[in-house]
């Protein structure tokens, strides 16, 4: 789910640049500027937390991804407030007919809220036990814990 959002800002961002590039003005160059300045350092943290541990051929672990996940989670946030906070003025739209509007409708964004923090919850209370030992788990219950068949989980039991 985090990172998502980072695909959104890279989306969100190009689709920027390209409408800049046709001078079309379609966020107010100070919240341009906020979102490539402060998300951009987001991004930037995030990379340098993951592709260093990506490029590797040799095992890796799972605190190698932890602090890349941080600012997954933060770039989440990051978007939401983006896309979703209507009365953030910095974050709304130029105006149109007369008005300057959320990217996403506030009903929409409080569904979407609901919505990803329940993901992020139920995702936690599944992998807790595989990422923080908390309890026992058999070597069926931490097979089913992997997301991808390639992935080579070593336990001992």
């Amino acid at each position: 789910m985090a990172n998502c959002a980072l695909f959104m800002y890279g989306t969100i961002m190009v689709g920027l640049a390209l409408f800049g590039r046709r001078n079309i003005e379609v966020v107010d160059g100070i919240i341009y500027r906020h979102m490539l300045r402060s998300t951009g350092f987001i991004a930037l943290a995030w990379a340098l937390h993951y592709l260093p541990f990506f490029l590797m051929g040799r095992s890796l672990f799972l605190h190698h991804y932890l602090p890349s996940a941080i600012f997954a989670y933060m770039m989440t946030a990051a978007i939401f407030q983006f896309g979703g906070i209507v009365d953030y003025p910095r974050f709304a739209l130029k105006h149109w007919y007369g008005r300057a509007r959320a990217l996403v409708p506030p009903g929409v964004a409080s569904m979407a809220f609901v919505a990803i923090l329940t993901v992020h919850i139920a995702c936690f209370v599944y992998f807790a036990p595989l990422t923080y030992g908390t309890t026992s788990l058999s070597p069926d219950e931490v097979n089913s814990r992997r997301w991808l068949e390639s992935y080579d989980l070593h336990f001992q039991k």
